[in-house]
């Protein structure tokens, strides 16, 4: 009697645990009170749904540049990312516009990647860049220095250039999502960077009083000059007019890609 017991136990704690891993809900971004604007990139090339703000602003709908692909998202959906490859020179671009522009206040920049390849030592990637023809505003970009990798937030107020870095360790892989997010707080002229719902490296203090306005457009997938391209796929881009705290980065990355470790999972019986 006590084996079969036992062993009914067993059972539970598998399918239990196996539900709670299958059911994680894999969410995309919402648009709340503080969203400017907010890409989920969903739909075949050429549609509509795949260029649409889903903040309401039509007006930085995106334009598709060398037909880029459309390939699986970070969720999984069909055709629910873009898939950008360098030698088809391709890019996704969103007219200038102040949901796009951050003078003198708080921002943060979420979005999902996956590398197809990473930058070889010494070169970089610029998946998101409003940056260029004199008309600088801000540029990320991942940068290979003999093996380390380190993700940069390049902020330009009109005369003070600077940047706003973390080393991303463990280093990134290629076939793999990441969540990442760059956040401002123009008050205390601060930056940070998450990889996957926790800060890399310490607080930046910079000096630059916080992003001018420029006309340039905004571009995802290179650099506004054609250069730095990005090997790979871009989902689910939001830009905020806030500084997202630890805590929301964290409760949001929990929520799409759960702890591996399946005993920190409610609702399951463990036997030892």
């Amino acid at each position: 009697m006590r084996k079969a017991i036992i062993t009914i136990l067993v059972i539970i704690s598998f399918t239990f645990s196996v539900q709670n891993l299958s059911s994680a809900a894999l969410d995309e971004f919402t648009v709340d009170g503080d969203t400017l604007a907010l890409w989920h990139m969903n739909g075949t090339v050429g549609s509509a749904a795949k260029k649409d703000n889903a903040e309401g602003t039509s007006a930085i709908d995106l334009t598709e540049v060398n037909t880029p692909g459309a390939v699986n998202g970070f969720d999984g959906a069909s055709n629910g990312s873009y898939d950008f490859t360098p030698a088809s020179n391709h890019s996704v671009t969103a007219a200038d516009h102040a949901n796009v522009s951050f003078p003198n206040q708080d921002f943060s920049i979420e979005f999902w990647i996956y590398f197809d390849a990473l930058p070889s030592s010494g070169t970089e990637i610029d998946p998101i860049s409003k940056w260029g023809g004199g008309q600088e505003a801000y540029l990320f970009y991942l940068l290979n220095s003999a093996g380390t990798y380190s993700l940069t937030l390049n902020v330009y107020d009109g005369s003070t250039l600077e940047g706003i870095g973390a080393t991303w360790s463990p280093s990134p892989s290629t076939g793999q999502w990441y969540y990442l997010v760059a956040t401002f707080d123009n008050t205390a002229n601060e930056g940070k960077w998450y990889v996957n719902g926790q800060q890399m490296g310490s607080t930046s203090t910079i000096t630059a009083n916080g992003v001018r306005d420029t006309t340039s457009i905004l571009v995802f997938g290179e650099n506004n000059a054609g250069g730095s391209p990005l090997d790979g796929r871009m989902d689910e881009i939001r830009f905020s007019n806030k500084t997202r705290t630890a805590t929301e980065i964290e409760d949001y990355y929990e929520g799409v890609a759960p702890t591996d470790d399946p005993k920190s999972k409610t609702g399951i019986i463990w036997i030892e």
